[in-house]
């Protein structure tokens, strides 16, 4: 079976052979024409044997024409009589072009005139024939006017020297036309084939006819076996007749037998949780007015029992010939046991584990949401950030358990504090922070700030102690002092240290002599617009470890910048301004194109390093040729697809969920391995994630650092591996520096880990040599200790 490319070569080869017959037969007529003229013109002795070698290289030619017709085009191999023509018409303009050799300047007019026209019009003419195969008309061309260009050009004159110029333009004006013509050969290729697919697809169309008739029939016998087996509910809503079926096992769900419920639509409102209700049933009508996609949504139905069931609804439309939607087919799936894990998950995440106030993920995912409110209603709202002062002497001289047991109280006299509305978060340590929303003017931090301060003048008795504690308070504004959570939070934290050094127990709001850190912000911002192109950035490479075989599994490239002013900037500075001010496209494609070029290297060198994981931002994510950029490096590097995984954040997936989930899944159809980078942190249901084209889940460090330590990271990593391995999902973890660590990932299931404990980024030649000093499989002393 030969190939689309195979078979327009020999569609070209054929056309060639097919047009030659007139150039050849033209060519001996003209040659015999050029034979007699110049015999009076000249007395050159081998003008004889000229048109001797011309005639008798044209014969060859019509011999292999004739040939050509007898053979079978389907099993001959076309590209070596492709060959045999090539070299009869290189020797044929050779010989043409020879003649040139007998030119004079000195002839009459006609004479030169004759000559130029013979060869220029031989050249015109075989267009047509030889553009077929645009190589067969530039071997032709070449020695056809290069013998004359070359005399013309050598004699020196200025007539001949102009002569020569216009007939090198000639011959670039040829090649451009036999460019055309040869495009315009391929586009007539092309569609002749695609009429014959056409033609094929619809002979196979109207055979299949049938088979799809008889497959049909046994479609519907099948769909209704599903129905009764499958554990998800079933539903169809004729809204023509406004009839709604409920399959058997829809009413199981909610522990009724077929005949104990009604299939009617008022039986499923009456079945919304009341808090449900309304949002559900207004989703429905907007769907039902505009039915764009798929419907889906999450809801409680009440059960049998009395409780309820979580349960994901999903349907799919039909529209008539007007596109109005005339009925919904759905399936019920019971994801109450997900609805469990998903709530626990976020408690242990987003939840300080002993105060149980937001914790600082929660708090910033909070400023977010109010910053979005202040925009629409032009009110502000204010950050407080509180450090207790001197709170570590309490844990020094009383021991942790006392000094928790402050905090918990603590934490309960701010509550009484603040208002309903706003939110009280620890932070971590002896930090917590206050969110006030909605206010005019700025003093109306300082007023709680006072009710904060006074709320501190009692003590606190803890095993017959009592306890005098202050705080210090930091005061940022927005949009005065920030436009996003972690610009205010900063400027807060920066107000709190100068009311530490001022006066303990008070507060300040943040200014702008306190802004060093804005300096630097702005001198990082303009060092990143040149960085790129004054060679600043490089790329490390960190192993990723099969935390069972100690195989190395992978490598994830990671930028370092170095600052001609404040050295090496970690990451986690820059990237965030980087993708501010737009400029990480730019610094991501560079990474990814120098990734690509690394792992493909390592490729040629026989290293089987597994993937190549590259980090991926937002910005990037949401740009309109995105995946355009990603093609055309996989291309430009060679690197295959299969060989390449890209990390994107939770949170990044679900700030335009549909856009970015619509790239992922185009991404994962080309072969490229996806992964969910620092998993745990953001806010993704795990109903999402179920059908989220995601290969890998990625424990964010933050849980790792202290899983050993801290029975709240270490239920969290327990939790992310089950997901993991519950989806199918391979599961790594992230900045492993102890083994400790690694024994209790192992021993949980993880399945791969990356960490200083098996290497720090490398070079790509430093990763080679890791490579091939640790084995094709990297077993890694740790894990054999």
């Amino acid at each position: 079976m030969k190939s689309i490319k195979q078979a327009i070569l020999d569609k070209q080869i054929d056309l060639l052979f097919s047009y030659s017959g007139t150039v050849v037969a033209s060519g001996i007529a003209v040659g015999c024409f050029a034979w007699i003229y110049f015999s009076f013109v000249t007395d050159t002795p081998w003008l004889m044997l000229w048109g001797v070698s011309l005639i008798g290289v044209n014969l060859a030619r019509l011999y292999l024409l004739r040939s050509f017709k007898r053979i079978n085009k389907r099993q001959a191999i076309l590209s070596i009589w492709l060959r045999r023509h090539l070299v009869l018409t290189f020797f044929s303009g050779l010989i043409w072009g020879l003649l040139s050799l007998t030119y004079d300047p000195n002839w009459a007019t006609s004479h030169q005139v004759m000559l130029v026209m013979l060869l220029t019009g031989l050249a015109a003419f075989s267009i047509t024939a030889y553009a077929a195969v645009l190589e067969v008309y530039v071997v032709f061309l070449i020695p056809l006017l290069l013998p004359l260009e070359l005399d013309l050009f050598a004699r020196g004159e200025i007539f001949t020297s102009v002569l020569g110029m216009l007939l090198l333009l000639f011959a670039i004006g040829m090649l451009f036309v036999a460019r055309r013509f040869y495009t315009q050969y391929i586009e007539s290729i092309h569609l002749s084939f695609e009429h014959q697919f056409l033609q094929k697809e619809l002979l196979n169309g109207t055979q299949n006819l049938e088979s799809m008739e008889h497959a049909l029939k046994n479609a519907e016998q099948q769909f209704d076996n599903v129905l009764e087996t499958s554990l998800d509910g079933y539903w169809e809503w004729d809204l023509q007749k406004n009839d709604l079926y409920l399959s058997p096992r829809w009413k199981a769900q909610l522990g009724y037998k077929d005949h104990e419920l009604k299939s009617e639509l008022d039986t499923w409102k009456k079945l919304l949780h009341p808090d449900d209700r309304n949002v559900i049933l207004e989703k429905l009508d907007n769907y039902l007015i505009h039915p764009r996609g798929h419907w889906e949504a999450e809801f409680r139905l009440l059960n049998k029992s009395g409780g309820y069931r979580g349960i994901l609804a999903r349907a799919t439309p039909t529209l008539d010939k007007q596109g109005k939607l005339i009925r919904l087919t759905g399936v019920h799936i019971d994801i109450t046991e997900r609805v469990k894990a998903e709530n626990k998950i976020k408690k242990l995440a987003y939840y300080d584990r002993l105060t149980k106030l937001p914790n600082r993920i929660l708090f910033n995912d909070r400023i977010s949401h109010a910053i979005s409110q202040s925009k629409h209603t032009g009110l502000k709202l204010c950050i407080l950030f509180l450090d207790l002062d001197r709170f570590k002497n309490i844990n020094d001289s009383f021991g942790h358990p006392a000094g928790d047991h402050v905090l918990k109280m603590i934490a309960e006299r701010l509550k009484k504090v603040v208002r309903e509305d706003d939110t009280l978060a620890r932070l971590g340590g002896d930090e917590f922070a206050v969110l006030v929303e909605n206010v005019h003017h700025s003093h109306h931090a300082a007023l709680m700030a006072g009710k904060i301060k006074s709320s501190f003048e009692k003590s606190f008795v803890v095993g017959g102690h009592d306890f005098y504690i202050s705080g210090s308070i930091g005061i940022s504004v927005y949009p005065n002092d920030g436009g996003d959570a972690a610009s205010l939070l900063k400027n807060a934290d920066a107000a709190m240290y100068k009311a530490k050094n001022i006066d303990r127990g008070g507060f300040q709001f943040y200014t702008e002599e306190l802004s060093e850190k804005a300096l630097r912000h702005y001198t990082i911002e303009s060092g990143l617009r040149q960085a790129l192109s004054k060679q600043q950035f490089s790329v490390l490479y960190q192993p990723k470890i099969d935390l069972s075989s100690g195989a190395i599994k992978g490598a994830e490239a990671l930028v370092r910048w170095i600052h001609p002013q404040f050295g090496e900037i970690p990451p986690e500075q820059f990237i965030p301004i980087a993708e501010e001010t737009g400029q990480i496209r730019g610094i991501g494609e560079w990474v990814l194109l120098q990734a690509c070029k690394t792992a493909q290297d390592w490729q040629s060198r026989g290293l089987d390093i597994g993937r190549m994981a590259v980090n991926l931002s937002g910005v990037q994510l949401q740009s309109e040729d995105f995946l355009e950029t990603v093609k055309s490096i996989l291309l430009k590097t060679g690197l295959p697809t299969d060989l390449l995984e890209l990390e994107v954040t939770e949170n990044i997936l679900m700030r335009d969920s549909e856009k970015s989930i619509n790239s992922l899944v185009e991404l994962q159809s080309m072969g490229i391995n996806i992964a969910i980078d620092d998993f745990g942190t953001g806010y993704s249901s795990l109903a999402q994630l179920a059908t989220l084209p995601v290969d890998k889940l990625k424990i964010d460090r933050s849980f790792v650092t202290n899983i050993c330590q801290d029975e709240q990271s270490a239920e969290i990593s327990r939790t992310i591996i089950a997901l993991g391995r519950t989806l199918s999902k391979v599961v790594i973890a992230e900045g492993i520096e102890y083994s400790d660590q690694q024994d209790f990932l192992r021993q949980e299931g993880c399945d791969e880990g990356q960490g200083f404990l098996f290497s720090k980024p490398m070079t790509g030649q430093q990763f080679v040599e890791f490579t091939e000093h640790n084995g094709q499989q990297a077993r890694l002393t740790t894990l054999q200790s």
